[in-house]
């Protein structure tokens, strides 16, 4: 068989004479296998000489492969389909496989090499896989094993009918994997492999490098179509030990995408045998099953065991989170049904999102909780164990406060971490808010008894022991070494920090963790006490404003710290102090009104402010209040007279004439 398949096919009349005459008369020596290749690749030969695209280009392609294919069931000698003697150390990769039986005359990768410039990809694939079988693969045909070398290809017309599967038989070793044969092997086999030591195995890995030789060239080409058509044939076989080499391979090439668009349950089977939730939950998202794709990821990320860092699992959290929005989205316009098996209905959809969108909010906080540990001395003040929980585990939130948070006195975290669970409790975000404060703020000293009084009360209310220092109030000297409160260097980093916080608070449906009233009446208050020049009066109101607080929400809390002041005090508020609460109502109002102005006139985009003044003005009740304004200054008998109140007056007026205007 080997020196027939060996011989470079020219088709002609005494070619095709001489052919029938050995197969007629010497079939002892040539083998219906022989002859079969021979016919194989004359019809192979014919076929590239039509015409691409021809009918008759079709048919000698289908002739030549059914030939080979016929052929290759006689080609039991391993050593004749490797091309050349494997040694035992001789672990060659798949490439180098098919380069070397493809150089030594392989009567295999002969034949495939035909069939791939016939463009017939799919008998390239069947006539491996069936040579495969001879060495312990799976056969690609339904005929039974015990048919071949009995049927008409091992016929002759001179031969005797006792000599009929006499000849070219498998013989008892061959074929047979190392592990399968039992006892010594027969004396015929050992002679094939005389100085060689050429296994089944090798032949089988052959057969299969052959293909992957062909499909990588094909994969790496511009002609896509071919390429799809061979994976496609390869993924059909029944050789479950043949699959689990094909996937390897892609695997290996780096052609994974290839392998994940492989819509086949032995695909899916070998990603989940080879543990890698990744690779599987692209699988499901590249063929379109988003739901199963979103399992995998939500499994992964709240796997305590899965040993994967923080990052990985948030990772993880945001694909679950697309997957199951996409599968949403199918089932609302029900495109899924065809490809997502037993589907979820929309609510259990929506109960995993929301679920999932929480874990991830917290698993947010704790990736910045971690940051600010380990970029800060607080590293050494936290448990080792502690810390590498927090580096790989999703931590519940209620640990978070209280395991980390709350013990290192990180209010701003605390307070997102509130936020987060939309816990509402006034007193302790009340508590948190005067530490973040006093941390701005403290230690430091004053010359001012009533800065020294709105100090201490801050500080005891708070989680915090520093210290405010008073200072004689005739000496120009700080003994004390401590920062001047009066300098208000702290302002520019408490409006910062207070303005930050306040945008990641405010407006996200726990608006009670950034509680407007009492920031407003805390900053006025620190505003007060620390006299700052005019320029500075009004940076209450505009971190207020800057966090997004509306401007109707903003007078509000001015309002009820004036209301809230005259209770306190029954009645008895020092008229300067009166005049000056409404100067910051006056700011307010003017502010408000300048926003909407601006968007008016096209040089700004205020347009919620604006928005807010019309449904203001509208209710009838911004009018009737800028009215009230001006009666409560009536009680201000003895500063009637003042510049202050007549700037109110003033300011009022021209703020009710441009309300008008606006609206």
């Amino acid at each position: 068989g080997a020196a027939a398949t060996n011989v470079t096919v020219t088709p002609s009349a005494d070619a095709d004479r001489l052919a029938n005459l050995f197969a007629s008369q010497c079939y002892l020596y040539f083998s219906p296998g022989s002859r079969l290749a021979y016919l194989g690749f004359r019809s192979a030969h014919a076929a590239s000489g039509c015409p691409l695209g021809s009918a008759n280009r079709a048919a000698l392609t289908n002739q030549a492969s059914t030939y080979l294919k016929r052929a290759a069931r006689y080609w039991y000698n391993a050593p004749l389909i490797t091309g050349r003697i494997l040694h035992a150390k001789d672990k060659k990769s798949y490439q180098q496989m098919a380069l070397r039986a493809m150089q030594y005359d392989s009567p295999l990768a002969k034949a495939a090499a035909a069939l791939i410039q016939l463009e017939d990809v799919v008998g390239v694939v069947d006539l491996c896989l069936e040579t495969a079988s001879n060495f312990g693969g799976r056969r690609t045909s339904q005929e039974p094993r015990g048919a071949i070398g009995l049927g008409e290809d091992n016929k002759s017309a001179d031969m005797l009918f006792w000599e009929q599967g006499l000849y070219h038989r498998k013989r008892g070793g061959e074929g047979q994997s190392s592990e399968s044969k039992r006892g010594s092997p027969s004396p015929s086999s050992t002679a094939l492999a005389i100085g060689a030591d050429v296994t089944p195995k090798d032949a089988l890995r052959t057969c299969h490098a052959i293909i992957f030789h062909h499909l990588s060239t094909l994969l790496d080409s511009p002609n896509q179509d071919l390429a799809i058509k061979m994976v496609a044939a390869c993924s059909g076989s029944l050789d479950k030990s043949f699959l689990q080499s094909f996937y390897e391979h892609l695997l290996e090439t780096n052609h994974v995408d290839t392998l994940l668009r492989i819509d086949s349950i032995e695909v899916e089977k070998w990603l989940m045998a080879h543990d890698d939730s990744n690779l599987l939950w692209k699988h499901y998202v590249l063929l379109g099953r988003n739901e199963h794709a979103g399992e995998i990821m939500w499994k992964r990320a709240s796997d305590p065991q899965a040993g994967i860092t923080l990052d990985e699992r948030m990772e993880c959290l945001t694909r679950a989170l697309n997957s199951y929005k996409i599968s949403l989205k199918d089932a609302t316009s029900g495109g899924m049904t065809w490809n997502q098996p037993n589907p979820s209905n929309r609510l259990d959809l929506e109960r995993i999102i929301t679920q999932i969108g929480e874990t991830m909010d917290v698993a947010i906080l704790q990736r910045r909780l971690l940051n600010t540990i380990t970029s800060s001395s607080l590293q050494g003040k936290l448990e080792d164990s502690k810390l590498v929980k927090l580096e790989s585990s999703l931590v519940p939130v209620s640990n978070l406060y209280n395991d980390y948070a709350g013990p290192l006195n990180l209010f701003d975290l605390c307070l997102l971490i509130l936020h987060s669970c939309q816990h509402n409790e006034p007193n302790t975000i009340g508590r948190l808010w005067k530490s973040i404060l006093c941390e701005e703020i403290l230690p430091c000293a004053t010359r001012s008894n009533s800065a020294y009084h709105f100090l201490q009360n801050l500080t005891t209310e708070s989680l915090l022991t520093e210290n405010v220092v008073l200072l004689s109030a005739d000496s120009d000297e700080n003994g004390s070494g401590l920062p001047l409160f009066e300098n208000r260097d702290w302002l520019n980093g408490l409006k910062g920090r207070v303005a930050s916080l306040g945008k990641e608070l405010f407006g996200k449906e726990a608006d009670y963790v950034f509680p407007v009233e009492f920031i407003v009446t805390t900053l006025e208050g620190l505003r007060r006490i620390s006299r700052g020049t005019s320029a500075e009066s009004r940076w209450p109101l505009q971190v207020v404003v800057e966090v997004g607080v509306p401007y109707a929400n903003a007078l509000e809390a001015y309002e009820s710290m004036v209301e809230r002041e005259d209770r306190e005090l029954m009645g008895g508020v020092d008229p300067h102090r009166r005049v000056q609460h409404l100067s910051s109502i006056v700011d307010v109002l003017k502010e408000w009104v300048s926003a909407s102005e601006s968007f008016r006139n096209g040089s700004g985009d205020a347009n919620q402010a604006l928005s807010e003044l019309s449904r203001a003005v509208s209710s009838g009740g911004l009018v009737s209040r800028i009215d009230a304004y001006k009666a409560s200054m009536e009680g201000v008998v003895d500063v009637r007279d003042s510049d202050a109140v007549s700037q109110i007056y003033e300011d009022l007026n021209e703020i009710d004439r441009k309300i008008k205007t606006i609206i």
